[in-house]
């Protein structure tokens, strides 16, 4: 007598055994599919697999995002616990991997000489597939928008909320946090761009006043945000904007606002601007989503746009360190990195502009001329 099975628990063990029988030879090969754009989730052919317990979570988003990579025990039990890892660690780690494996993804997770290593397609990571789909979505802005614009809605429509949700106790979950937030930053921009320069920026006036509000000294941002509203019919509240921002950057910050900015501000008095602007810079930020290698599906480290003495100019996320999402530095050697210095470590997207005080010099010896080593002159 055939038996039959539909809860949950028999699709995931069924799911599981294909993953294992897979790797063992059959010709069936089941996808299995990790996401981390939200809470951690594994779906194999489609169905849902629960992880259990935050740290089997945490080490399977932290593998996946080095899809394709080795990742040494000591690093995986830095990640996971931080200074505080258990005096068993080196019997617990292997335990909490091993119920991963039986749990959840089967013989894809493989241990070799030189680490753990989640063996699967990096498109089967959502944050991975994002990155690939982002890069591939400003490749094409220029020749065909509408296509970019399209690439662009499908990577934010993967998000599921907040990248990592419920894993806030793991030590290298806000640093993997700050990468994945300053990705769909990157993606937010680079779809107001598209739409301000197919002159569609009244669509998104709204999501650029919450991008400018999170980010004064993005100028990029700014000026997208300057021109939206004048492509909506709101040329005074637009100049209205400018002046609060001039204002905060004046009173809070001790900057001014850069050339473009202030141009655009007498495009608008003039009453000439053209709103779509075109590319508003010739090279489009990336944001990286793991270490490059040729197994991995990682970008390059974003450019650093320059900013001068007393002038806002660099771009949001384009201070965390590192080449991507997944390569953040190991939590232990970060806390050693961050000890005496003002910045504190692992601060992920800050930015700072700083302007130089007007009439400040620095201080002389009496006759004008500085003293040499040992106080000769």
């Amino acid at each position: 007598m055939q038996s039959t099975c539909n809860d949950r628990g028999c699709s995931r063990r069924g799911a599981v055994a294909g993953v294992e029988s897979a790797r063992h030879g059959s010709p069936f090969v089941p996808q299995l599919e990790v996401g981390v754009l939200g809470p951690v989730e594994v779906r194999i052919d489609g169905v849902r697999i629960e992880v259990r317990g935050a740290l089997a979570a945490a080490a399977l988003a932290h593998l996946a995002l080095h899809v394709g990579d080795p990742v040494p025990a000591s690093r995986l039990a830095a990640a996971l616990w931080g200074d505080a890892a258990p005096p068993s660690v080196r019997t617990t780690l292997p335990a909490h991997l091993s119920r991963l494996r039986s749990r959840a993804v089967g013989t894809a997770l493989v241990h070799t000489a030189g680490g753990y290593v989640l063996d699967i397609d990096p498109a089967h990571v959502d944050a991975h597939r994002v990155a690939r789909d982002h890069r591939e979505a400003a490749a094409v802005r220029d020749r065909d928008p509408t296509a970019a614009l399209r690439l662009l809605d499908g990577c934010l429509a993967q998000w599921r909320g907040q990248p990592l949700a419920g894993l806030d106790d793991i030590p290298v979950v806000p640093s993997h946090r700050v990468r994945l937030e300053a990705l769909r930053t990157a993606i937010r921009t680079d779809r107001a761009d598209v739409l301000v320069g197919l002159g569609r920026g009244g669509e998104v006036v709204e999501d650029l006043r919450d991008l400018a509000g999170a980010h004064p000294l993005d100028e990029r941002v700014q000026e997208l945000r300057l021109r939206a509203m004048y492509a909506a019919g709101r040329r005074d509240d637009a100049l209205q904007a400018f002046r609060a921002l001039d204002h905060h950057l004046r009173a809070e910050r001790g900057v001014d606002p850069g050339r473009r900015l202030r141009d655009l501000q007498q495009a608008m008095l003039r009453g000439d601007l053209d709103p779509t602007g075109g590319p508003l810079v010739a090279a489009r930020r990336e944001v990286t989503t793991a270490a490059p290698s040729a197994t991995s599906d990682g970008l390059r480290r974003p450019p650093r746009r320059a900013g001068g003495p007393g002038r806002c100019g660099e771009p949001a996320g384009a201070r965390h360190r590192g080449g991507g999402v997944g390569d953040g530095p190991d939590p232990a050697r970060a806390r050693a990195r961050g000890r005496g210095r003002g910045r504190a470590a692992g601060d992920g997207g800050a930015v700072a502009c700083r302007a130089r005080r007007p009439g400040r010099r620095r201080s002389r010896p009496p006759g004008g001329r500085r003293r040499g080593r040992g106080g000769h002159r």
